[in-house]
């Protein structure tokens, strides 16, 4: 906290929080409370210990929260994106992130900083798009041994490509390697979900360019893409322009890049891996749209990407 006493010149005190038996127990397994006083100012700080619920759970969490205590609730975190940022600020949620931001609407004091976003923290390694195949493979699959011939001939894609591909998640702290005689296995002491976010600041979009063709030229060589597939696993409506992906090349399709007609054409994405092979349908796969919308503005779109990803683990 001497973040805030840098910054604002305030006194803090911090202490454990004697309520918190109060509160149901999704409530305490969700968050850590602590009682924290700025000079005179007596706040609760929450903390989430996993993954941040969607903002309309959040507001619950918050009125459930209050009945047990009148102070002021501010969140605490060690990061935060740049959509749950403006989401907090619209909301008047009170946040600090440490080193970084504070908002403390009570108190009138708001410092807005460069927040936090997975995109900024990309390193140059980013993941191979066979490689990004793989790790997803992996993660639905429960994190359960992979033998990397099983995967080489599940992607139809060469040994070599296979290898190359375990040896950048193998360099990136993601997966282990293990061997039964000349046969390598991937493995990894992680939970699907620890995994994934542990991989996140490693992760592409997995779509080359999105352009707009004529209605007349999709074939059946496709599958839904981009909001299209969203819809189909979510309770989103679906959008009026339809959106394809396809793994072909993007000269098969004479393509625009600015939508025209709405009723002759249609968005196209062109993917950079199949999709359908970790989905097994005509749609793409969930872990795939997750950060195909890593960086959307649209609230509704990130709350139900949040409420799909959670049918993976």
């Amino acid at each position: 906290m001497e973040y805030i006493t840098e910054v604002l010149g305030l006194k803090v005190t911090r202490k454990k929080w004697e309520e918190s038996n109060k509160l149901p127990y999704f409530l305490t397994d969700e968050y850590d409370f602590e009682q924290v006083i700025l000079d005179d100012q007596e706040c609760l700080f929450i903390k989430p210990k996993e993954d941040l619920a969607v903002i309309n759970t959040i507001k619950k969490h918050l009125a459930a929260i209050k009945k047990a205590c009148s102070a002021p609730i501010v969140f605490e975190f060690d990061k935060l994106t740049r959509q749950k940022r403006k989401s907090f600020i619209e909301n008047r949620f009170a946040f600090i992130v440490t080193g970084k931001q504070i908002y403390l609407p009570f108190m009138g004091a708001v410092l807005q900083e460069n927040c936090d976003s997975e995109q900024e923290h990309k390193k140059k390694s980013a993941l191979l798009p066979s490689a990004q195949l793989l790790l997803f493979a992996f993660i639905y699959g429960k994190c359960e041994p992979l033998y990397l011939s099983d995967a080489a001939k599940r992607f139809n894609i060469t040994p070599m490509s296979v290898s190359r591909a375990a040896t950048q998640l193998i360099e990136l702290n993601l997966l282990n390697v293990e061997t039964n005689g000349r046969a390598k296995i991937l493995c990894s002491n992680d939970s699907a979900k620890e995994l994934f976010y542990k991989a996140k600041p490693f992760l592409v979009n997995p779509v080359r360019k999105t352009g707009y063709a004529d209605k007349a030229q999709i074939s059946g060589n496709v599958f839904l893409s981009g909001l299209s597939a969203v819809s189909k696993l979510s309770m989103l409506n679906p959008p009026h322009n339809i959106c394809y992906g396809t793994t072909e090349n993007i000269n098969s399709f004479k393509c625009s890049d600015s939508l025209i007609d709405t009723d002759k054409q249609c968005a196209i994405d062109f993917w950079k891996y199949d999709t359908t092979l970790l989905s097994g349908s005509d749609c793409a796969d969930i872990l795939s749209l997750v950060v195909y919308f890593d960086e959307t503005s649209d609230e509704r779109v990130e709350n139900e990407i949040e409420e799909i990803l959670e049918k993976v683990w």
